[in-house]
């Protein structure tokens, strides 16, 4: 649980904040852009997951 609370710890919230914020407000003017963010979205999460993965092993 510590391991799990120790990766968690280390995910930028503000960095996750940004691009969603960037993605909405694209999302009503060009889904071009929009779909730029969603791909460095999902890779932030596959990053981090990965970290969080290694932390439950």
């Amino acid at each position: 649980m510590l391991a799990i609370r120790k990766a968690g710890e280390e995910i930028d919230k503000d960095k996750y904040g940004k691009v969603v914020d960037e993605v909405v407000g694209e999302f009503k003017s060009d889904l071009t852009v929009t779909k730029d963010g969603v791909e460095k979205l999902s890779k932030y999460l596959k990053k981090d997951w990965e970290k969080m993965r290694k932390a439950i092993a």
